[in-house]
């Protein structure tokens, strides 16, 4: 929460975005139990910088007056893509023999998204002056 707090949002959203693709990465790799740990452990990093981060963003990029509205959709997509995210890893599975195929293919995500925060900009904050009542 202190990095949320210290450095740009962005830079925090992107971390997590880095720390989930290593942790993709790692586990492309994983044979042993130690590597299986260093993945559950930068999926650990990941999850607390974006889940952290991500509280923060909303009222930041999007302010505080529709907020439930933004953040029910937000979270319906996200159910939405829970929901059809397993649909890859089974097609790998039965077509190619196993999930590194889809973990590799899905690996592009995370690198978008982290290039996609790097580049937006932070929003300035919304002046009394701004807000048009009807």
């Amino acid at each position: 929460g202190s990095l949320a707090d210290r450095f740009p949002l962005r830079f925090t959203l992107a971390a997590g975005q880095v720390f989930l693709a290593l942790a993709m990465v790692v586990l492309l790799m994983s044979d042993s139990a130690g590597l299986a740990l260093v993945y559950a452990a930068l999926r650990g990093v990941s999850g607390g910088f974006w889940s952290v981060a991500a509280d923060v963003a909303w009222p930041s990029y999007f302010g505080k007056r529709h907020l439930g509205s933004i953040r029910g959709f937000g979270y319906s997509m996200g159910i939405a893509g829970a929901a059809l995210g397993p649909i890859p890893f089974g097609l790998a599975y039965d077509l190619l023999g196993g999930y590194n195929p889809a973990i590799l293919g899905l690996l592009i995500l995370p690198v978008i998204a982290g290039l996609a925060l790097m580049v937006v900009r932070t929003p300035r904050p919304i002046l009394a002056t701004d807000v048009v009542l009807p």
